[in-house]
């Protein structure tokens, strides 16, 4: 994310509460979608990750822990569920999956 600190500016200095209510789905906790859930997640972000099988299950137990140049984010715990069981509404849902 070009120009995105190590905060989310509209998040994290945000006055207004309502933004830190915000409810984002993440769906496709992949190298677009983990650096994008984590920076919100550590920003203050309710984020809730779709993740399906294996993937999902590690996640729920390890967390996402992302490097990049030289930073290392890591979020923990997180709220991973399967599209089935994914709880809405959400606020915004980022869907960030490869092309199938």
């Amino acid at each position: 994310m070009p120009g995105a600190g190590k905060e989310l500016s509209w998040l994290a200095g945000s006055e207004n509460e309502k933004d830190r209510d915000m409810r984002i789905a993440v769906v496709g906790v992949g190298g677009v979608g983990g650096v994008i859930g984590a920076r919100l997640a550590l920003s203050g972000a309710q984020v809730s990750f779709v993740a399906r099988g294996e993937h999902g299950r590690v996640l729920a137990e390890r967390g996402l822990c992302v490097e990049l140049k030289g930073e290392t984010l890591r979020t923990l715990p997180l709220q991973v569920s399967s599209l089935e069981e994914c709880q809405g509404p959400f606020d915004v849902v980022l869907v960030c999956v490869k092309q199938g």
